[in-house]
C-alpha cells in the first residue's frame, strides 16, 4: 500500500477502492467483510476518514458486526476530537454486541479520560479488565487514570499487575517507580 503526499491511501495501487468511491466492485457492495479489510488497511496508514466510511458501510450491510462499530468509533475519535459522543455510542454498541472486545473498553477509557470524566474512564477500563484481567493496555490506562486522580495505591497495584503481565518491559518498572516517587 502506498500513501499519497497527503497521507491518504493511494487506492490506485491497491486492490480495494476507497470507501467513498462511486465505483465499488459488486462483491464489496454486499460483503461487509470486504469493507472490514478496507477499514483495517486504512487504519494502518492513519487514514481514519476512509476507515470511518468503510466501517459505516460494513455496519449498513451487517448492523450486528461488533468489530465494525469498534473500528468506526476508534476512527471517529482518531480523526479529530469533537466526535467523542458518537465514538462513545459506537464503542458501547460494540461492547453490547461483543463484550470481549478489549480495545473498545480501552478507547472508552481514553475518551472519558481526555474529557476528565475519570469515574467513567475507570468504569470502562475496569469492565474491560473483568473480561481480560491480564490486559496490559487496560492495566496501563487504568493505572494512569488512578495516578491522575491521586489514587496512588490503586495505581501502584495496577502497575505491579502490569509488571507481572510483562516482566521484560522496562517502561513498566519506570512508570511504577515514577508513581512511587509521587
Amino acid at each position: 500500500i502506498q500513501t499519497s503526499s497527503a497521507g491518504r491511501l493511494d487506492w490506485k495501487t491497491d486492490t480495494f477502492p476507497s470507501a467513498s468511491s462511486d465505483v465499488l466492485s459488486p462483491s464489496m457492495r454486499t460483503d461487509p467483510q470486504q469493507y472490514m479489510l478496507l477499514v483495517k488497511k486504512a487504519i494502518t496508514v492513519s487514514d481514519y476518514k476512509t476507515a470511518y466510511q468503510a466501517a459505516s458501510k460494513a455496519i449498513t450491510l451487517n448492523p450486528r458486526l461488533a468489530e465494525a462499530y469498534l473500528l468506526r468509533g476508534k476512527s471517529r475519535y482518531l480523526m479529530s476530537h469533537g466526535n467523542e459522543a458518537e465514538s462513545i455510542r459506537d464503542l458501547q454498541t460494540a461492547i453490547k454486541l461483543n463484550p470481549r472486545l478489549d480495545e473498545a473498553y480501552e478507547y472508552l477509557g481514553m475518551i472519558h479520560d481526555s474529557q476528565k470524566e475519570y469515574g467513567k474512564a475507570l468504569d470502562a477500563l475496569s469492565a474491560g479488565l473483568k473480561q481480560y484481567p491480564r490486559s496490559s493496555s487496560l492495566l496501563e490506562c487504568r493505572a494512569s487514570v488512578y495516578g491522575t486522580i491521586g489514587e496512588s495505591e490503586k495505581a501502584l497495584n495496577d502497575y505491579t499487575a502490569l509488571i507481572k503481565c510483562m516482566p521484560s518491559r522496562t517502561s513498566n518498572y519506570i512508570k511504577r517507580a515514577a508513581q512511587l516517587e509521587r
